[in-house]
């Protein structure tokens, strides 16, 4: 692989410091506002597809694949508007089957369709302290792990997922940096049995973004842009509980964009491209072989906040508005209808989409909205009465059998209290 000349370092460094070309639209609270809050040359292609040497591998030994790389290019004429879809009456798309009350300033992520990742505040603070599972089927909340294995060390829970099989989370000293990635098998009951630390870094490296699929476990290494290491390259990692020592899955000259998301045994990645000016590229690998097999590099300088490669496509999400890229140069969450056509849902993506049923399911400025894209069509699931103005927060990700989401619903009295209600709804 060529080594990056100076003006792509430069080029990657002013990005990565200021704000992305292009007009904001207005934001509201983003999933990572949430988690933070609580836890304190231009690429010359010819035709539309090429074939593309990369960075994958397996340990240390670094493998130069091949793999098909498309640009992505979407005419305007092919943009149709989820705003011109039909609603629905949402009691005749699906049916809530479960509503559930947590702890307040609880943080909840799903990657499978039996138990969500519980991160809450301990019982005397609010930090995030306490690891466990909501147990779908009952609502019961099974905590694993009551505060982090290096607590009396100044390390406290940051971020983790989990599934029926494998959970992974990380432990940040948020006085010094430094940080630390545990993998634990997950048993019958939702408990975890002997954790297993299989990686750690400082503050020159940020901390990691998490991902589990089926049996494996998926996290990123990335310098700090602004650190002494702003000029290593990043890398996907991937461990398993029967093989704990950590694998090199993909290797990024740059730093990678988007957290990891998994679904249907492809976990989605968003690398530097291997080209001489600063684009990236959505990465779709398969967990079975840890082997990229579809990737679309993006337009020059763009970049998306979510990703995730389902039903042969990536599903993907656009924060701000550009003057270029054709049918895609306008924020909001766009995917392919299958008919040579892209769906855009005009507002703010805030997390990833779910395909619940015929439905892709997407956070909206505050309503979580399901769209039929064959059949032009939109139904929209209220809020709670009382909940914070963000609204629900969709937890689903990937290919899921319902809709969850959950949103924070305070007291009301100005003393922090209140309850987080997760409702679950499946499609009729």
């Amino acid at each position: 692989m060529a080594t990056e000349s100076t003006d792509r370092r430069a080029e990657e460094r002013e990005l990565e410091a200021g704000e992305p070309k292009g007009v904001r639209p207005e934001r509201g609270i983003t999933r990572r506002d949430f988690i933070l809050g609580s836890a304190a040359a231009s690429l010359l292609i010819s035709g539309s597809t090429m074939l593309v040497g990369c960075s994958s591998g397996s340990g240390d030994d670094q493998l130069n694949g091949e793999f098909e790389i498309t640009e992505l290019s979407v005419p305007e004429s092919t943009v149709i508007q989820s705003s011109d879809f039909e609603e629905l009456t949402t009691s005749k798309c699906v049916s809530e089957w479960a509503t559930y009350d947590i702890d307040m300033g609880s943080i909840l992520h799903m990657d499978c369709d039996s138990l969500a990742m519980v991160i809450s505040p301990g019982s005397s603070n609010n930090v995030l302290t306490r690891l466990g599972f909501l147990v779908m089927s009952s609502g019961k909340v099974v905590y694993f792990l009551n505060q982090a294995i290096g607590q009396s060390e100044g390390y406290t829970i940051y971020d983790a997922r989990g599934n029926g099989e494998v959970a992974i989370w990380t432990e940040c000293n948020l006085r010094t940096g430094d940080w630390r990635v545990y993998l634990a098998a997950v048993n019958s009951s939702a408990k975890i049995m002997d954790p297993i630390k299989v990686d750690e870094g400082d503050a020159d490296f940020d901390p990691p973004m998490l991902c589990v699929c089926d049996k494996k476990a998926y996290w990123t290494v990335m310098p700090d842009p602004n650190g002494e290491a702003k000029e290593s390259d990043s890398y996907l990692k991937c461990a398993t509980v029967s093989m704990p020592l950590s694998q090199i899955v993909y290797t990024s000259h740059g730093r990678m964009i988007t957290n990891p998301q998994a679904s249907d045994g492809i976990v989605t990645i968003v690398p530097r491209a291997d080209t001489s000016s600063t684009r990236y590229q959505m990465t779709a690998i398969d967990s079975a072989t840890n082997k990229p097999i579809k990737a679309q590099i993006l337009p020059k300088s763009m970049r998306v906040n979510t990703a995730i490669y389902m039903n042969d496509t990536f599903v993907f999400g656009i924060e701000q508005n550009y003057n270029f890229g054709d049918g895609i140069s306008n924020f909001g969450t766009y995917s392919a209808t299958g008919d040579g056509k892209y769906m855009r849902f005009n507002r703010t993506p805030f997390v990833t989409p779910a395909q619940v049923g015929k439905y892709i399911v997407i956070k909206s400025t505050k309503a979580v909205v399901g769209c039929d894209m064959a059949n032009r069509q939109f139904f929209a699931i209220d809020t709670v009465k009382g909940c914070e103005s963000y609204g629900d927060f969709l937890i689903s990700t990937g290919t899921s059998g319902s809709i969850v989401v959950y949103t924070s619903i305070p007291k009301g009295d100005g003393s922090g209290k209140g309850k987080v209600r997760v409702r679950a709804f499946s499609v009729l």
